[in-house]
Formats: structure tokens, C-alpha cells, sequence
């Protein structure tokens, strides 16, 4: 065997296992976004019912149901957490290019580039951040429904996570050179595999 052939083989090798990498990585981000859906569907029916639960007690009955709108504010804290991350991932979060679309393409790759540096710190300074919040969740218990509030103060952590996620599959692809598959690309499953 020559040193040639052995190249190629182990070069092979290399692109096969990256072509692993790469179809587990497509499976777990399908995973995960439809775990997010489902999840953000539940939520949004469960709010839907928590609020409707309390006008009916309140308007109808002439009871107010204490806990309902405590329970209602959980939820909707996992919705809007979670639901930055669907938005990013649909691009429906605003951008303002008006300065950056007049540069030439070198400093606007920079701008981009730093942009995406800076905001990526941002969420990962607020994910850390979330953590001692967590721990304070732990000893803390909701007023009415006397539940630790770890519950609602984990939507920091995942739904930021999840942000930083959607965010760098949306932003990255922008930063690369031309040519390269964008993030929507990854999810979708390519032809063959």
C-alpha cells in the first residue's frame, strides 16, 4: 500500500465519519425543534385553559381562582423563552441593516462577525447568570401554588439555550463564505442519507 492510497483512505475514512457526525447532529436538531413545538403548542393550549378557567370561575361562578393566574404567568414565562428561540429559528426577530447593507463586503463581514461574537457572549453571560437564580428557585416557593420556583426560573437556562442555538444556526451560515449550505439546510435531510 502507498503512502498515496493510504491518504486517500484515511481521508475516506474522515469524510465518512463526519457525514456520521453530521446526520446525528440533523437528527438532534429535528428532535429538539419538535420537541419544541409540541412543547410551546402545550404551553399555549395550557395558558388558554388557565385563563379561561379563571374568567369562567370569576364571571360566571363569582369565584376567583387563586392559583390560575399564577399559573398562567409560569406558562406564559416558558412560552415567551422558548418562543425567542422559535422566532429566531423562523427569522422573525428584527434587524436593522440599513448601515451595515452600505459597507463593502470585507467590513460588513467583520461587522456581522463581531455582531454575532458579542451577541453569542450575551446569551452565554445570561445562561451562566440564569444558573444562581436557579439555586435560589430551589429554596423558594410560589405564593399560591406553593411550588418551588425553580419551575419557571429553568425557562432562563433552556429557552436562552435554546435562543443561542437557533441563533448561531441562523447567524453562522450568513458569516461563511459564499457558496456554503445555510442552517435550514442542516435540519433538512439531504438526499441519500
Amino acid at each position: 500500500m502507498t503512502a498515496h492510497s493510504r491518504l486517500d483512505d484515511d481521508s475516506s475514512r474522515r469524510a465518512r465519519a463526519l457525514r456520521g457526525i453530521l446526520k446525528i447532529a440533523r437528527l438532534a436538531l429535528r428532535l429538539v425543534r419538535k420537541l419544541v413545538d409540541v412543547i410551546l403548542v402545550a404551553l399555549l393550549a395550557a395558558m388558554i385553559g388557565l385563563i379561561m378557567f379563571q374568567i369562567l370561575g370569576r364571571y360566571v361562578f363569582n369565584y376567583s381562582i387563586s392559583w390560575s393566574e399564577e399559573a398562567a404567568i409560569f406558562v406564559q414565562t416558558w412560552i415567551v423563552m422558548l418562543g425567542a428561540g422559535l422566532a429566531m429559528r423562523n427569522r422573525h426577530h428584527i434587524g436593522i441593516d440599513l448601515f451595515v447593507s452600505r459597507l463593502q463586503p470585507v467590513a460588513r463581514s467583520l461587522l456581522k462577525s463581531a455582531s454575532f461574537l458579542l451577541s453569542a457572549w450575551f446569551l452565554l453571560v445570561l445562561v451562566v447568570g440564569s444558573f444562581s437564580l436557579i439555586s435560589l428557585g430551589m429554596i423558594i416557593k410560589s405564593t399560591a401554588l406553593q411550588l418551588p420556583m425553580v419551575i419557571p426560573y429553568s425557562a432562563l437556562p433552556i429557552g436562552l439555550s435554546y435562543l443561542l442555538l437557533e441563533f448561531a444556526l441562523a447567524t453562522l451560515p450568513d458569516l461563511a463564505p459564499q457558496g456554503t449550505k445555510r442552517a435550514d439546510d442542516l435540519a433538512a435531510p439531504n438526499v441519500g442519507d
